[in-house]
């Protein structure tokens, strides 16, 4: 899976894009990039969060109190 930062920075690059402008085509093009990128951006996002949790929680301790006594 492509990281966060990898794709806030393509993110970034069409966003970029998008303001400056360019044909018809161009733009229609980086749109459906922008939103196909927004798609990946939430889907890793939420994994690196489970990934957060599921590490937290496997270590003994919930908000840095002992769980397992």
């Amino acid at each position: 899976m492509t990281s966060v930062k990898d794709i806030k920075s393509k993110l970034a690059e069409i966003t970029g894009k998008l303001t400056a402008g360019g044909t018809n085509a161009q733009m229609k093009e980086w749109y459906q990039e922008y939103n196909k990128l927004n798609e990946e951006l939430k889907a890793a996002e939420a994994a690196e969060a489970a990934e957060a949790a599921k590490a937290t929680s496997s270590n003994g301790f919930e908000d840095g109190i002992p769980t397992n006594g």
